[in-house]
């Protein structure tokens, strides 16, 4: 079976952590403290009374593929650092997170001691997830995540085919990363965990809808989400070629419409999804949404990058958002930190202006709205 996951659906959504706390997290504590997040989030307080109910921490700032999308290409201090496990315990422990996400620049199954930080998120009964390039998932490290995996595994596969996966995956073996997917697929188990294929939906990969239907069809695993790639601004637009070119959107569209009428079940609805994905990444400013757009990130969850440095969202990463250090301050004197409460006033007030939120399309209005209507 295959599904298409929603078009922008970054891991540390509001529905989907709320979502995956009360159902997948069944303890009196953690329902009673996802009841107090989202009264937290009803208010928008600058300072919230409760620690985040999410947190994602990249655990390692190596890697060893060039992805032509992805920040680390344009941030200093790359391939540095690993987040120590010590380091990471204490952070749990601060925190008490329901979800854990363990993304950031880097390739999770570099880093040493990944399998002993997702064993002490099982042992405190935190939800994991965690992506990987598949680079890596072969041989011995194969056999432990299989033993020991995160409850959701999200595979970072961004072409249906050769050419567009090697182009955007630089330093990339396709072959080789083709064979982890099969092998993978082969020795999954959908009653241990879950898997999500993911792909950055860009210039270089937008016609890929057919090559992958075929390859999710073929697999093990029964779920795809599509992220348009969209360039956040602050990193000096970089990444604006990647965008597609004038015409390219409509005429993708025109192609997905000229197979429909010879589809049917699942592949017809895929390709359906897969169409709403495209037009998503029509040019559109996030003020054309009905209300004043915002995100309620802030609000429930943070984000720690290799070097300790804490950022309200993976996106700002590298700007000058950082709203603290834990080498140097505690979870809690940065969460309810004047900087991190000028940066919910600004994003409340002053989003237009707001570097790297402003180009961003995540509007959780709708969201906000329907929890405000909660008695």
């Amino acid at each position: 079976m295959v599904v298409l996951g929603t078009a922008f659906e970054p891991l540390q959504n509001f529905r989907r952590v709320i979502g995956d706390t009360f159902t997948v997290r069944s303890t009196v504590e953690t329902a009673r403290r996802g009841w107090r997040v989202i009264r937290t989030v009803q208010k928008l307080p600058l300072t919230p009374a409760t620690m985040p109910l999410g947190v994602q921490v990249e655990t390692t700032n190596y890697c060893n593929f060039k992805c032509i999308m992805c920040n680390r290409e344009v941030l200093p201090g790359m391939d540095e650092n690993h987040l120590t496990l010590q380091a990471f315990k204490r952070l749990i422990a601060q925190i008490q997170p329901a979800v854990a996400v363990m993304n950031g620049l880097g390739e999770p199954l570099m880093d040493r001691t990944i399998f002993d930080k997702l064993d002490a998120c099982r042992r405190a009964h935190i939800l994991t997830t965690m992506p990987t390039n598949l680079s890596f998932v072969r041989g011995e490290r194969l056999e432990r995540l299989l033993a020991s995996p995160p409850n959701i595994l999200q595979l970072s596969i961004d072409g249906g085919e050769r050419t567009s996966y090697e182009a955007i995956r630089g330093r990339a073996d396709y072959d080789q990363i083709m064979a982890n997917f099969w092998a993978l697929s082969k020795r999954y188990d959908h009653r241990s965990f879950h898997i999500r294929v993911l792909i950055a939906l860009q210039r270089l990969n937008l016609g890929d809808f057919e090559p992958m239907y075929a390859m999710m069809e073929r697999s093990n695993f029964n779920e795809i989400t599509v992220v348009p790639f969209f360039d956040y601004g602050h990193t000096g637009e970089h990444f604006r070629h990647l965008q597609p070119m004038d015409g390219q959107v409509d005429a993708t569209v025109e192609q997905i419409n000229a197979v429909l009428p010879g589809t049917r079940g699942k592949r017809r609805n895929f390709y359906i999804r897969w169409r709403g994905a495209v037009q998503q990444l029509k040019p559109k400013s996030p003020q054309a949404d009905t209300g004043t757009p915002i995100c309620l990130l802030p609000w429930y969850s943070t984000y720690l990058d290799a070097k300790l440095n804490v950022y309200p969202c993976c996106f700002l990463q590298g700007s000058e958002h950082v709203m603290g250090n834990l080498s140097q301050q505690s979870v809690a004197e940065v969460w309810q930190g004047e900087r991190y409460a000028h940066f919910r006033s600004r994003m409340l007030h002053d989003r237009g202006n707001l570097a790297g939120c402003r180009t961003c399309p995540q509007n959780d209005r709708a969201t906000l709205d329907a929890l405000r209507r909660l008695p």
